[in-house]
């Protein structure tokens, strides 16, 4: 990035709960019993409250049909964590953000394809409200992203459908106020999102998804170097009531490597 350190060692993935930890090697080859699932079944059910704040994996099917282990101690957490970047920084959405996003989300353009339209202090309350629910059950993390030029809340995006034994997980309710349109903060966002799914949490798959008459929301995740996978039909109901199709896009596990240097090249230029 012209004037600033371009080395993307220093673009960071800070837990909100605890300090970083080192990684152990993982084994590829290292087989696991057929009790492998019942273990991570209880730790999946306990390992989330636990004082240690550590996650536990799955155990995913090699190419060979053998189940493979990735030990859940050399996994991160995939929330709430901050990602921090060159131009942004993703914090964990909290009820005091309340007021920024508000600010942030004024324009009636941003929500135009969005399934709710938090305009009002109370609508933005309901609806951050409803973002921590799904937070406390495990199934989203939603942040805040603020632009690191002015220290400013300039909109927001989440992890979401997130599925802990299967390692996937969707990126969605992504929005900006106008004046972070078509610059250098969502691929910097999306980058961020992404390299902490696959590298530190270890996932599989990474789904991006948006209405079909959204197209430029399209080009921006196929500029990202994600790949369309199909359209979902009469997904979901518009504010208008009209039949939203939904297109969906991913990147898996092996193509993240690909991804990831355009990604870097990109924000580099």
């Amino acid at each position: 990035m012209r004037g600033q350190n371009s080395s993307f060692t220093q673009l960071r993935a800070t837990s909100t709960s605890m300090p970083a930890r080192r990684r152990s090697p993982r084994s590829r080859s290292e087989t696991v019993s057929p009790r492998c699932k019942a273990r991570t079944a209880s730790r999946l059910r306990f390992g989330r409250s636990h004082a240690f704040g550590m996650r536990t994996s799955a155990c995913p099917r090699g190419s060979s049909g053998t189940e493979q282990l990735y030990p859940w101690w050399s996994m991160g957490l995939l929330g709430p964590v901050t990602l921090t970047g060159n131009h942004v920084r993703l914090e964990p959405m909290r009820p005091v953000h309340a007021a920024a996003l508000l600010e942030a989300g004024r324009s009636t353009e941003i929500w135009a394809w969005m399934p709710a339209r938090p305009l009002t202090a109370q609508t933005m309350d309901r609806w951050l409200e409803k973002a921590l629910q799904a937070e406390a059950q495990g199934r989203e993390y939603p942040f805040v992203v603020v632009r690191l030029e002015d220290d400013r809340v300039i909109g927001s995006t989440r992890y979401l459908d997130v599925q802990e034994e299967d390692r996937t997980v969707e990126i969605g309710w992504t929005w900006y106020s106008p004046d972070a349109w078509g610059g250098v903060v969502n691929p910097e966002a999306k980058y961020l999102l992404m390299r902490h799914a696959f590298d530190d949490w270890r996932a599989i798959r990474v789904a991006l998804k948006t209405d079909i008459k959204n197209i430029h929301s399209q080009a921006a995740i196929k500029k990202l170097g994600a790949r369309y996978e199909g359209t979902m039909r009469n997904h979901r109901i518009r504010p208008d009531g009209s039949y939203r199709d939904t297109v969906v896009f991913s990147v898996i596990g092996s193509e993240w490597p690909r991804v990831k240097t355009r990604l870097e090249e990109r924000l580099r230029a």
